[in-house]
């Protein structure tokens, strides 16, 4: 497939592609393993600061005698209790310094506007239950534009396609809707819009791909229970098409 990568960060547009952007947010908070303090689906949690333990002192004697030393096990408890401090300082420091890096990418991320929406709230869970609560589609809503993304992806016009970007938009038309499990991709369904596709432009290996899904299909009617073998996969499948339009030179088709 090809080789393109994004060149910047996901920019939260609305519910268009909230999924996308808090995905993104996911894997930061996760890889700094912060991600409880964040989610907007789960309850409220804020890291506490530890209290520094307070060393134990002499008493001073109303009767002028001597003052009262600390107890050898005061002295030691409160050694204990030092070391546990410095271990949950650090680590609370380390959880404050993850949860900035997430801050400084959701203020990186997000339209000047919605800053407005969350700029006066100062935990972050709160200020993505917001944008959640703005953003977030709700099932039908996303299942209808993943649908129509995915029937729009399909469409294949030779000699006015590029063929790389092609099998890249359907592939991922694909998997989204794969994700919502909708029917225009269960079973074999997908693979059959590919041949489709690929016998506008080259009926021959169009011919040889449809013969291999419809034998597939028959030995997965008998027990639909079971995967499909990857070789008639659509991945599979597209990867295989775009090779062999690699080695005709057809990886790309110039218009008109």
């Amino acid at each position: 497939m090809s080789t393109k990568t994004a060149s910047s960060d996901v920019i939260l547009e609305g519910h268009a592609n909230w999924d996308l952007w808090i995905f993104v947010v996911k894997r930061i908070a996760e890889a700094g393993d912060v991600w409880e303090y964040v989610n907007p689906d789960g309850p409220h949690q804020s890291a506490q600061k530890p209290e520094k333990p307070v060393r134990p002192v002499a008493v001073v004697n109303p009767d002028v005698s001597p003052a009262t030393q600390p107890a050898d096990q005061d002295l030691k408890q409160y050694n204990h209790d030092c070391t546990v401090y410095y271990k949950e300082i650090k680590e609370y420091r380390r959880i404050k310094d993850k949860l900035g890096h997430i801050q400084a990418h959701i203020a990186k991320t997000i339209q000047q506007n919605m800053i407005y929406l969350i700029k006066d709230q100062p935990e972050l869970h709160d200020q993505l239950r917001t944008l959640r609560d703005l953003y977030s589609p709700t099932t039908a809503d996303q299942e209808y534009r993943v649908q129509k993304a995915y029937e729009s992806a399909k469409v294949f016009i030779p000699r006015h396609t590029n063929i790389e970007d092609w099998c890249n938009n359907f592939l991922t038309a694909y998997n989204r809707a794969k994700q919502l499990n909708l029917p225009e991709v269960h079973g074999f369904r997908a693979q059959k819009d590919l041949t489709r596709a690929i016998n506008k432009l080259d009926t021959g290996y169009g011919s040889v791909t449809s013969l291999a899904i419809i034998e597939a299909e028959k030995v997965w009617n008998q027990n639909r229970a079971a995967p499909i073998p990857d070789k008639t996969q659509l991945p599979t499948l597209l990867s295989n098409f775009l090779s062999h339009c690699r080695s005709r030179g057809r990886h790309i088709v110039e218009r008109d």
